[in-house]
């Protein structure tokens, strides 16, 4: 895979009606999977603080930084 290839095109069903057809470019749905994921990373802290626990760190560079000691 090169650069060039983030700019194609790919097709996929939608989650809620199957039959809908939809199209991205590549880098549009990776980007969109970060974000997501964010998300709901966010989500799962903020249900914990609820029930009064500590969330663990979810950054993404204290994770590599754990990982290298």
């Amino acid at each position: 895979m090169g650069i060039e290839d983030l700019t194609e095109l790919y097709a996929y069903n939608g989650w809620a009606n199957e039959r809908v057809r939809y199209s991205s470019r590549l880098w549009r749905a990776m980007l969109h999977v970060v974000n997501h994921s964010s998300y709901h990373r966010g989500q799962i802290a903020a249900m914990l603080r609820q029930v009064g626990a500590t969330p663990q760190g979810t950054d993404l560079m204290l994770y590599y930084r754990e990982q290298s000691r």
